[in-house]
């Protein structure tokens, strides 16, 4: 169908999907033509596409052995799809009522997010100097490198994507104060100032980069040519560093290696600093606090010794209100 791609185009366009969003759009979709072809015959048209058509299909994936929460994320792209012809008038107001009004699926359990703690954030720096020592002089950047990039994800919160796509002119270290600039989701663009330990690593690490390419964080790769080629840090890079970097500090908790894990810790450590919870937003580039809300965590002990530092016990107010009303007796003269 035509109409897929089209729908894919308008998100990558308006929206600002990713790649890998419109690819999961375009997997999603296909799978339905696929379906609705051998059922009908003939290749579908959008209004072919009904709510029987979607429970059918999601009864079969269910009898396949399909989970609850992949189930839940097709039909919501067919739900979305439905919306997006109805806007283009490919279907009737009517027809994309009876599309919507598909049974959803229920997921029983939410994956349970995945939160760094102060402690291992401070073992995962401490541990940074040390990749040095597992690599010949040629791969000894690469312990600027970490430092300089789990700076960036703990004081910046800055997504993966975001900290790969940075280019060298996106730093200014001589501002008053330190800025950097990240490219957000739907093309947005976000200033943030840097925290003076995250400047110090990345004047290290620019200082001696091993490459003079403009992109911020370009290493070199050793390929099958006789010289190495300079290549962008990838996201898949960027996990391999940070697990290299978690054997040695010898941290058992692999949650630490997804970078998302420290966005989630810079947004419950900036909210215990006392910032509000817009500033937390702002910082993040969340569009909805309600959005924000669901990085916040609580470390272990943290609501204990919260509750310990609550005391509404009142000073004094005996000796106050006794002194208050003392009777005082007077001595005749």
């Amino acid at each position: 169908m035509k109409e897929v791609e089209e729908f894919i185009a308008d998100g990558m366009d308006r929206v600002g999907w990713s790649p890998r969003t419109a690819e999961a759009y375009r997997s999603h979709l296909g799978a339905l033509v696929v379906f609705a072809t051998a059922r009908l015959g003939r290749v579908p048209e959008p209004a072919d596409i009904d709510g029987d058509v979607l429970q059918r299909h999601d009864t079969a994936r269910a009898r396949s052995g399909g989970k609850q929460r992949s189930r839940a994320a097709m039909l919501a792209c067919y739900f979305s799809f439905a919306k997006w012809l109805c806007r283009a008038g490919k279907i009737s107001k009517d027809q994309m009522s009876a599309v919507l009004e598909c049974p959803r699926v229920r997921v029983n359990e939410k994956p349970k997010r995945k939160y760094a703690t102060g402690q291992q954030v401070r073992m995962m720096l401490a541990a940074c100097p040390r990749v040095e020592d597992l690599h010949s002089e040629r791969l000894a950047y690469r312990a600027r490198l970490a430092a300089a990039v789990i700076s960036l994800l703990v004081y910046t919160g800055a997504r993966r994507s975001s900290v790969c796509s940075l280019n060298l002119l996106d730093v200014n270290l001589t501002s008053t104060p330190p800025t950097v600039t990240m490219l957000c989701k739907g093309g947005k663009r976000l200033t943030l100032p840097l925290h003076r330990n995250a400047v110090t690593a990345l004047r290290a690490w620019i200082d001696r980069r091993p490459t003079d390419s403009p992109r911020l964080f370009a290493v070199p790769v050793r390929t099958r040519r006789v010289e190495d080629v300079v290549t962008p840090l990838s996201p898949m890079r960027l996990i391999g560093l940070l697990r290299e970097v978690r054997a040695l500090a010898e941290i058992e908790d692999e949650s630490v290696t997804l970078p998302h894990a420290f966005r989630r810790f810079a947004a419950s450590a900036l909210l215990r600093s006392g910032a509000s919870l817009k500033v937390v937003s702002e910082f993040l580039g969340h569009s909805s606090i309600r959005i924000t809300e669901q990085y916040l965590g609580v470390e272990d002990g943290e609501m204990a010794e919260s509750i310990e530092r609550l005391d509404f016990t009142p000073k004094d107010s005996h000796s106050r209100e006794h002194k208050r009303f003392r009777i005082v007796r007077r001595i005749p003269r």
